[in-house]
């Protein structure tokens, strides 16, 4: 039995690869559209998005540091 060839390919950066042959980062999200965002971004964008309306609702300002 013959060892597998362990040299990379030229094309072969190690990581997982699209349909296309694009490298797919495991993170990252692809829309229909082809564009990509990082898993999580949506849900720091709600969040924030949360924090502005609670801010807006009550009038009260959450501070972000000690003064």
């Amino acid at each position: 039995m013959s060892e597998p060839d362990a040299r990379p390919r030229p094309d072969d950066d190690g990581g997982p690869e699209g349909a296309e042959g694009r490298v797919v980062d495991p993170t990252q999200e692809v829309g229909r559209d082809g564009s990509t965002t990082r898993a999580g971004d949506d849900d720091a964008v709600q969040e924030a998005a949360d924090r502005a309306a609670t801010t807006a609702a009550t009038g009260l300002a959450t501070p972000t540091r000690e003064p």
